[in-house]
């Protein structure tokens, strides 16, 4: 993980597809933003894919079903559980955690929650700058 980003946000990414294949799953998801922190209360803003794949997994889609097929089902409102480590920590999510759960709710109200013995974050490919955020500017 790229010692610089400090934060992963999950509210607007899209879960693109859930890969299973043993006991391994591939949670593959787009346009997911992480931060930098260029000095506080101010942000870079980037996006990109991430793949989180997780060990040992038991993944629980309610309604049941994988695949993601609308824009509703394909869009994080927000992730609402994660142990061991915070969500929005991409550099332990990068190092890898476990054991632990994970869950997420769509903009259709499903939900996509895993146990899991390990978990690891990727961000694959380069990330895009969206721009820069500033705490200040939200009053």
């Amino acid at each position: 993980m790229a010692p610089e980003l400090d934060l992963i946000v999950w509210h607007d990414a899209l879960l693109e597809r859930i890969v299973r294949d043993g006991s391994e799953v591939r949670l593959e998801f787009s346009a997911v933003p992480v931060y930098r922190r260029i000095r506080p209360g101010l942000w870079d803003e980037e996006e990109g894919d991430v793949v989180v794949v997780l060990s040992g997994a038991e993944v629980e889609c309610v309604p049941p079903g994988d695949e993601r097929n609308t824009p509703d089902s394909l869009w994080v409102i927000d992730c609402t559980r994660s142990e061991p480590a915070d969500c929005r920590d991409i550099q332990a999510l990068g190092r890898g955690v476990g054991p632990g759960h994970i869950a997420f709710v769509m903009a259709d109200g499903s939900t996509v929650a895993a146990s899991f013995q390990h978990a690891r974050l990727t961000i694959v490919g380069p990330l895009e700058k969206v721009g820069t955020y500033s705490e200040d500017a939200e009053g």
